[in-house]
């Protein structure tokens, strides 16, 4: 989801039954980061910033995608709570098998985005691998890699975005390789942390009321702290230091303080989504379903821009790209809400869960209780899994 840079800028449905009492502030909070993605798509590759309508417009860029990887984090965690290992590693190897031919074939596409779906492939092999963890270790880990994963980006690659590679050089496997890991778009190395910080979080209780306001209140701060800090460092500091990458928060850098205050702010996101969602359900019902076609209208949108651009792409206005983005966002939210009266899931989203369609040959048995609850507390990032009362694996 981050538009690829420009040569003239800076360098910077079937009859399966349908879903039921999945997390609705998830699927919300998917939604914003759609909404989020097609802004930094359609608009300035670098808003001008001197007016209020120029700072909101460029607040989702380099969060949105934080936000999506976080998002799929949560995904995981819910996905492996509510199913045994096995079946749960099957369907995280199915989500990889599908999203990395599709990004394979969207990207030569002229549409002018660095798709990020090859990567999550591999985002949803490390975060299965990271969620058989204990919560201690994986609280570890996560903190070990917000800290030394950028510090070695930085060490190890430029941070600027020309020039990333999009790991789909498939005749060249240590291209790719080298892009999935280190030189990409959306490389692991940096990455990671937010991943990892969502499988944290998915194990929470996202129904509680009291978790969710931690959540968005713990964000907010955490991300408060974290602009601030770079800011007032970066007015202190000597002209020569100030544009340095250890100081910079904002943009798409993968720098520390850049990974750490995106993260923040998706967890913030995710617990206001989680609190309006609840209070606020009918309202919030057009976000809710975007949310749960958000893997679809990611493709759609992509089609859009690659075979009409007119009709988006706004990329000398801030204000035509705010219509323009506001146009798209109705017009998908209404043809979601529509779908969903029918369709139990969307076409894409089908497809995730096609392999693992039951066609019982009898009635069922009753499920154990224990069963029956985590089922139906479970949710994930572009699968269709019913939410959950996580048990941390023993230490």
């Amino acid at each position: 989801m981050t538009a690829l840079p420009q040569p003239a800028a800076p360098a910077a449905a079937g009859a399966s039954r349908p879903v039921r009492d999945r997390i609705r502030g998830v699927d919300a909070a998917r939604a914003l980061a759609i909404l989020g993605m097609v802004t930094v798509h359609f608009g300035p590759i670098q808003p001008d910033t001197s007016d209020l309508l120029g700072r909101v417009y460029r607040f989702s860029y380099g969060r949105a995608s934080v936000l999506f990887v976080l998002l799929a984090g949560v995904g995981i965690s819910l996905l492996l709570a509510a199913r045994p290992v096995g079946e749960s590693w099957t369907r995280i190897a199915w989500r990889a098998i599908v999203f990395y031919p599709l990004g394979v074939v969207l990207q030569p596409l002229d549409h002018g985005v660095a798709v990020i779906l090859q990567f999550y492939a591999l985002y949803y092999l490390v975060g299965g691998l990271a969620a058989l963890l204990p919560t201690r270790w994986l609280a570890l880990l996560t903190a070990a890699w917000t800290i030394a994963g950028p510090l070695l980006f930085l060490a190890l690659q430029d941070p600027e975005l020309a020039g990333r590679g999009t790991a789909t050089a498939i005749s060249d496997p240590p291209t790719v390789v080298s892009d999935l890991l280190l030189t990409g778009y959306y490389p692991v190395i940096t990455w990671t942390p937010p991943l990892l910080v969502g499988l944290l979080v998915g194990r929470t209780d996202l129904r509680d009321t009291a978790t969710d306001v931690v959540l968005a209140v713990g964000g907010f701060v955490v991300a408060l702290a974290t602009y601030g800090g770079s800011a007032l460092a970066r007015s202190a500091a000597a002209p020569d230091v100030a544009g340095s990458s250890y100081l910079l928060a904002e943009g798409h850098t993968g720098a520390p303080l850049n990974v750490v205050g995106a993260t923040a702010v998706a967890v913030a996101v995710l617990g206001t989504c989680l609190l309006l969602a609840r209070a606020l359900p009918r309202v919030s019902w057009p976000l809710v379903a975007v949310g749960q076609l958000a893997l679809t209208v990611y493709v759609g949108h992509l089609l859009v821009l690659a075979w009409q651009p007119d009709w988006l792409i706004a990329r000398d206005a801030v204000d035509v790209a705010a219509l323009r983005v506001l146009r798209f966002f109705v017009v998908v939210a209404v043809t979601c809400v529509a779908w969903r009266v029918v369709f139990p899931r969307g076409p894409l989203e089908a497809l995730l869960a096609l392999p693992f369609r039951r066609r019982p040959s009898g009635p069922p048995a009753p499920p154990p209780a224990a069963q029956v609850e985590a089922r139906q507390r479970s949710d994930g990032g572009w699968h269709d899994r019913p939410q959950h009362t996580w048990r941390a694996p023993s230490p």
